[in-house]
């Protein structure tokens, strides 16, 4: 019986993306009654795979929150990670630490460039709007914000290099980089997973 599929899969999905939710939240969102998501979460508490505290919110009761749980990391893709640690460990002992950054500058331009067709004829906003959706079927679970003043950014909140990312640093401009290119923005990166944060943030400047 897998334990994360269906319901409790987009359960996981929504504490990942919003980092808390109550049952009621939940049950709001899913479109659920609050005592089948209560028996979801359950499931998945017992499991280990989420966790809870109360809150006090405004009058009454403190609330039950509920966040993921460490043992949950594994369940989000992390396809490239392990790839990109042994392929990294090789150019250190060939060329040196140093071609790191090369490499990470060359595979971001090679991957624009097989993505450039796709974006032919698009405004710059829906530009962006492909590229989060092309980032967002490699497992980022990535969305494209816009703020009152028009200003856009990316927020991804599944870091598949995770592991990698900690160690080496420089991979953290590969998706910057990407955008880069396919766009002629300027991307600033902001606060990260491997960090300690909940998510990380790519600040897209236009550049006229």
């Amino acid at each position: 019986m897998d334990l994360t599929a269906g319901t409790r899969g987009e359960i996981l999905k929504i504490l990942k993306v919003r980092g808390q939710a109550s049952a009621a939240e939940l049950s709001r969102e899913l479109g659920l009654a609050p005592n089948a998501i209560r028996g979801h979460l359950l499931i998945l508490e017992q499991a280990g795979f989420i966790e809870h505290r109360f809150m006090k919110r405004g009058r009454g009761r403190p609330a039950k929150i509920y966040r993921l749980a460490p043992r949950s990391e594994g369940l989000f893709p992390r396809h490239y990670d392990q790839l990109l640690e042994e392929l990294i460990k090789e150019i250190g002992l060939v060329d040196g630490q140093h071609k790191l950054g090369q490499l990470v500058k060359g595979m971001a331009e090679r991957w624009a460039a097989d993505l450039a067709p796709n974006l032919r004829g698009l405004s710059y906003e829906e530009k962006l709007v492909a590229i989060s959706r092309h980032l967002d079927l490699g497992g980022l679970m990535i969305t494209l914000k816009k703020d009152d003043e028009g200003y856009h950014s990316f927020v991804v909140y599944n870091c598949v290099y995770l592991n990698t990312a900690r160690r080496h640093r420089e991979i953290c401009r590969l998706i910057p980089t990407v955008i880069e290119r396919l766009t002629g923005a300027k991307v600033t990166l902001g606060p990260t997973i491997h960090n300690g944060q909940s998510h990380c943030l790519y600040q897209v400047e236009r550049v006229e």
